[in-house]
């Protein structure tokens, strides 16, 4: 009796799903690993911004005593603080995927989207990238805050990104869009850097899939396992003009 070889074309379909059940395991793992080799080191440089920020203000450092300027302290107190600040925002995102490495529960609030957006904006702005905003959802949606944080600054990194690796890097536009619709909060991200080929817009949420150079495959992967932990949905559409992603969530959780 011979035995025929099953092939990925046999199988069809569930190929594909064995092979993204396989990726999303290898994907826990790593970023397992991730999140504790990242954390290592960051409490180290946390530790060592703290002492030398006693130092500046004792004056005792390895060569001896020094006085340093007031202004000289300040101006390194300042950038001190930025640095602890940016610490412990890292850490909140490490803490944060290492929730959904985990499959914790949502931390659900009923809370303003807008709000996110705006801290996210702020911290992803670009001089070289000019951002519309156009914001018409006028209801609170029940969310989880931290997640949908991280959802949300993955997708502009993503755009901001897709911008400077094109030839509009110097007039790049980001347009981000919130809306209503019957029983869902509805959002969309879009940019006008380089677009997605279409051979490969279907597979962009995939683990492990990636169309950068030096991109793991990771961001856009976790944004919609986010999305779906909320019971949503996201889907990405490309032109040569504009590439965009839109999300919705239900406003009654």
């Amino acid at each position: 009796m011979s035995r025929k070889r099953i092939t990925e074309g046999d199988c069809g379909p569930c190929a594909e799903a064995i092979k993204n059940e396989v990726a999303e395991e290898v994907v826990e793992r790593v970023l397992k690993d991730m999140i504790h080799e990242i954390k290592n080191p960051m409490t180290q440089i946390g530790g060592f911004a703290n002492r030398n920020l006693r130092d500046l203000e004792s004056g005792e450092l390895s060569e001896g005593k020094i006085i340093f300027p007031a202004a000289v302290v300040e101006k390194i107190k300042k950038r001190n603080g930025i640095i602890q600040r940016e610490m412990v925002r890292l850490g909140n995102i490490l803490d944060t995927s290492a929730d959904f490495v985990s499959h914790q529960k949502l931390n659900l609030q009923k809370i303003d989207l807008h709000s996110i957006f705006w801290e996210m904006i702020d911290l992803e702005r670009d001089e070289r990238i000019r951002i519309f905003m156009n914001f018409d959802l006028k209801k609170e949606v029940v969310i989880d805050r931290e997640k949908i944080k991280m959802l949300i600054l993955n997708l502009l990194i993503n755009a901001k990104e897709a911008i400077l690796d094109s030839p509009r890097r110097h007039k790049g536009v980001i347009r981000v869009k919130t809306w209503a619709g019957e029983r869902q909060a509805l959002f969309e991200i879009s940019n006008n850097g380089n677009p997605i080929p279409e051979n490969d817009i279907g597979r962009i949420f995939n683990p492990l899939f990636t169309t950068k150079e030096n991109g793991s495959g990771v961001g856009l992967a976790i944004s919609k396992a986010i999305v779906k932990a909320h019971k949503g949905n996201i889907e990405a559409k490309s032109s040569p003009d504009w590439t965009s992603f839109k999300i919705s969530l239900p406003l009654y959780f």
